[in-house]
């Protein structure tokens, strides 16, 4: 019975090679070996990938010997120089691949886009990105790369203009749409915002960088509960979040939660000690709450922190000028123009401020005004000045 059953086998076998089999017997050849070039790119990505920078500078520096016209040689060593925060010699890299190799090439051009904008000298990044495109006018990197740079200017009709040519053309890249988001935030189409910057978050839920642009997109558009599910978000995946962490604390306080506004913001004070934002924020809120003694204590420790701000001082002109008026409305009369006039002293220091001196000049008036009626309300009850 085994005998039989071989014996089938093997006819299976030779009716299967029969059928199957050309004509004539071709020999398979042999998997081609990869070039040293590409063996060097390919130690040299893995170094990138796991920000071994100097490694990989090595690695691509041996790569351009072996072929000193690829491209992503150059770039690999760029993007090496990127990682260690080397951006001038990242433009060198570029700018000696157009000058010595390819002057017409879109990616170097391009290259040299991308170095600029980290460098803020968005005005020559978009010249570049135009040659880029004025050679290959539909390279979504170019678009891309030119919409950040408009948005970074400031400029978000055009950043919109050309990160929606480049979604066009490649609407699956996310990090297009990202960059749309923050585009729109900027023009205040909070509603687009929030619709780009949620496809991004459904993909990669935990992009902090996405969540906290989407809160900020949700703030702006007054959907503070939503912004605070974003912000909270990110303190999810990044407790120590100073930046976050004061974004919560302004969401809370615009929805006139205080207690956890306070709360946020202590807890910004004990990520950052020695930043004042958090301490000026605390004080702001005890002022509302009319906690002066509370309000002018952390104020006075935020002084020990930044002595140069003008902000403090207006702030104790606002504790002043508070305690005044409640003192006025007892009908402590002396103790009320006694806060007034510690109220204006305080002002005075902020009068040339280019950002608060409109708002202390306004408020030095107010307590001059506060003053005569105080003593005309006095002269009423007592019959003296």
């Amino acid at each position: 019975m085994k005998k039989i059953v071989c014996a089938m086998l093997c006819i299976l076998v030779l009716i299967f090679l029969i059928g199957c089999a050309p004509g004539k017997v071709e020999k398979i050849p042999e998997k081609e070996e990869p070039s040293r070039l590409e063996i060097q790119k390919s130690i040299g990505c893995e170094y990138l990938k796991n920000k071994q920078w100097d490694d990989a500078i090595s690695c691509f520096k041996r790569a351009i010997k072996l072929g000193p016209k690829d491209f992503d040689s150059y770039a690999g060593l760029a993007n090496g120089y990127m990682g260690k925060d080397l951006p001038d010699s990242a433009l060198l890299v570029y700018t000696d691949f157009v000058r010595k190799i390819d002057p017409d090439s879109p990616e170097g051009h391009y290259g040299i886009g991308y170095v600029l904008v980290s460098m803020y000298n968005y005005d020559e990044a978009i010249k570049e990105y135009n040659i880029a495109l004025a050679k290959k006018p539909d390279y979504v990197e170019a678009l891309q790369g030119k919409g950040v740079a408009f948005n970074k200017k400031l400029e978000p009709d055009s950043a919109i203009l050309y990160l929606e040519k480049a979604k066009e053309l490649k609407p699956e890249e996310l990090s297009i749409r990202y960059a749309l988001g923050e585009a729109y935030i900027n023009g205040k189409r909070y509603t687009d915002a929030i619709k780009e910057l949620t496809e991004v978050v459904n993909k990669y839920p935990n992009d902090i960088q996405a969540h906290t642009s989407l809160g900020d997109a949700y703030f702006e558009a007054k959907k503070y509960e939503s912004a605070v599910e974003e912000y909270k978000k990110v303190l999810e995946l990044w407790p120590a979040y100073y930046t976050v962490m004061m974004k919560l604390g302004k969401t809370y306080e615009e929805m006139k939660s205080y207690t956890e506004a306070l709360e946020s913001y202590f807890k910004a004070k004990e990520i950052s000690s020695r930043e004042p934002t958090a301490y000026y924020n605390i004080a702001g809120i005890y002022i509302k709450l009319k906690k002066y003694r509370e309000a002018e204590s952390i104020t006075k420790k935020s002084l020990e922190l930044d002595t140069l701000n003008v902000l403090p001082y207006v702030l104790l002109g606002d504790i002043y000028r508070d305690k005044g008026d409640k003192n006025r409305k007892l009908k402590k009369w002396t103790s009320a123009l006694r806060e007034y006039g510690k109220a204006i002293k305080e002002y005075t220091k902020g009068v040339l401020d280019p950002n608060y001196g409109d708002y202390a000049k306004r408020n030095i008036k107010n307590c001059e005004k506060k003053i005569k009626i105080t003593i005309e309300l006095r002269k009423t009850e007592f019959g003296y000045d």
